[in-house]
């Protein structure tokens, strides 16, 4: 048998146009000997079950096509159809993940990633699959062409990298996943997708500058520290004076740092590791070169990060009665900033993305658009610098995954430091 590089997988009453259009795109991509797409070409007489899965472990990637009616569907019993064990869609899943060969939820049509817990059991590491939206409206086309592209990205990736593959697992990350660099500052791999930025109209305690909510795509993967910058990586790289009010642990995030004191850190970082600096500083004028060097995350990585896929108020959830759990707020920090990565980590690994201190962004501050954007960097100028993620001092509404805030870039306070980024 030949080896195909996609097969397929979409259920004909939940998304089949869509189906058909990554199916066309593949195929005028790679050829239709390399993708295999419908049920139709099962021969007669033969074990439907056996034969879909060895298509499937002919394949190197698994694409399932999923729209909102594609965890519901049922047969003319009104049982789900996920549940029986001839499903077409159950078989074709779960022999791919048996094998545990990419498997990439392809989103259409609004649809979300189903949780584990709607999952049958053969299924249910789907939901730690890296997934990919494709969303209706003017950007349909751009989100298809990304899709491919990212796709044949995901082909036969030998060794190390410095990004998830579409349809990898979120959990049971790759060794490189984390790094620890010179300092012994660790840094997250971040994976490339898109996600709705903002809040949405009826999340309780949301401010107006936080919409509306749109669709934001970021095609590359990133490394982002896992904790704010503490006050002992600060001192390595900059020198003995600590700017922190709150000192006597050396472990706690820095602050009372301005915007610019946290790109010359960056600058200074990138330097120690032999690499080309991110900035052009020139006193307080600072323009953006690019590369590989140390830099502050943009706004849109930053709410990405934070939310690690989920849409709720906080990563975690909607419940405000659970955010101790998670962060140093006004509540139980008892007026101070505490050493980072005392509360749980997110689903990538990424402490005190809710309170302890609020963190710079690289981005001018500026008001949303309704439109879908490809990796927003901001405006050219603005009022200030962005502020995210709240701090020891601010209530649960200033510690939500979508608040924002921001500050003229020389100013300094003992609520903010900062998070280092590399892409």
């Amino acid at each position: 048998m030949s080896q195909r590089k996609f097969f397929i997988s979409y259920r004909r009453l939940d998304a089949p146009t869509a189906a058909h259009v990554v199916c066309e795109r593949l195929t005028h991509k790679f050829g239709a000997e390399h993708v295999f797409f419908d049920v139709d070409s099962i021969p007669l007489g033969i074990d439907f079950h056996l034969f879909l899965t060895e298509q499937v472990q002919s394949c190197e990637v698994l694409v399932a096509v999923i729209g909102r009616q594609w965890l519901s569907i049922e047969d003319e019993q009104g049982r789900r159809r996920l549940d029986l064990e001839d499903d077409f869609v159950r078989i074709e899943i779960a022999a791919a993940l048996e094998r545990d060969i990419p498997v990439v939820p392809v989103l259409v049509e609004g649809a979300t990633l189903p949780r584990a817990d709607q999952l049958p059991e053969c299924l249910r590491r789907l939901a730690r699959r890296i997934a990919f939206d494709v969303r209706p409206g003017a950007m349909f086309n751009q989100h298809l062409d990304s899709l491919v592209q990212r796709l044949e990205q995901t082909l036969s990736v030998p060794g190390p990298r410095n990004w998830f593959p579409l349809g990898s697992a979120m959990v049971g990350r790759a060794p490189d996943s984390i790094i620890t660099n010179s300092i012994g500052m660790k840094l997250a791999a971040i994976p490339f997708g898109s996600f709705k930025m903002g809040s949405p109209d009826d999340e309780s305690g949301r401010f107006d500058n936080e919409g509306p909510q749109h669709e934001v795509q970021l095609t590359k993967g990133f490394h982002l520290g896992v904790s704010p910058v503490t006050q002992a990586e600060y001192q390595q790289v900059v020198g003995s004076n600590n700017p922190s009010h709150f000192t006597g642990d050396d472990r706690r995030p820095v602050e009372n740092v301005s915007w610019f004191d946290a790109v010359e850190f960056c600058n200074r970082l990138s330097k120690r590791e032999q690499l080309s600096p991110f900035y052009d500083i020139k006193g307080q004028e600072v323009r953006i070169i690019g590369g590989h060097g140390y830099r502050l995350p943009t706004e849109a990585e930053w709410e990405y990060a934070c939310r690690a896929k989920t849409t709720t108020p906080w990563w975690f959830g909607p419940e405000e009665s659970r955010l101790g759990e998670f962060a140093w707020y006004d509540q139980n920090s008892g007026g101070t900033t505490h050493p980072v990565g005392k509360k749980s980590a997110n689903e990538w690994g990424l402490y005190d993305m809710h309170g302890n201190v609020w963190e710079w962004c690289q981005d001018w501050y500026g008001e949303y658009s309704s439109g879908s954007i490809i990796d927003p960097t901001g405006p050219a100028s603005g009022p200030g610098r962005v502020w995210r993620g709240g701090s020891w001092y601010g209530i649960p509404r200033y510690c939500r995954s979508a608040i924002r805030d921001h500050y003229p870039p020389g100013y300094r306070y003992q609520v903010c430091g900062f998070r280092a980024a590399r892409t």
